[in-house]
């Protein structure tokens, strides 16, 4: 199986792209892990919030060519560590060549695309869709040493 993570907008504050990075080296020492980082868009002063996410939807739509196309998103299914790693093993299992992430921009993703595609919150509260980064990451290397019943989650 191969992870896509695919996010709006470059990563912008140190510590979170070395900690994407480091999470993103450990995750590849059990699956082929690609990140991509999609350009904000330019010149949004007078576009609304849904023509905004339309926009990046446009642009996301793209990269939606796995089996599975996950959007992190508040509206979604929340899992605690080790569903999130028993929902993993499953796409595992049942084949799935392809497991795909998505992080929106600032204002999250257009209706169009969450009623397509599965959801999955992190947290009921909050997070910056910069930081979002950093704990998902995490959040995936966590699942694959649960799964391979490495000391990692204690």
């Amino acid at each position: 199986m191969k992870v896509r993570i695919v996010v709006i907008g470059k990563t912008f504050q140190k510590f979170i792209k070395q900690g994407v990075e480091e999470y993103l080296s450990r995750i590849r020492r059990f699956v082929p892990v690609e990140y991509i980082e999609l350009s904000e868009l330019k010149n949004t002063k007078n576009l609304t919030v849904n023509q905004i996410k339309d926009k990046e939807a446009e642009l996301i739509k793209k990269y939606l060519s796995c089996n599975v196309n996950v959007l992190l998103d508040e509206r979604g299914r929340e899992f605690n560590s080790r569903e999130f790693a028993a929902w993993v093993e499953e796409k595992i299992n049942a084949g799935v060549h392809c497991l795909g992430f998505f992080v929106g921009g600032a204002y999250g993703f257009a209706d169009e695309l969450r009623q397509r595609n599965d959801l999955i919150s992190l947290s009921s509260m909050t997070f910056s869709h910069q930081l979002v980064r950093l704990v998902f990451t995490e959040q995936l290397y966590r699942a694959f040493t649960i799964i391979k019943s490495l000391p990692y989650h204690h």
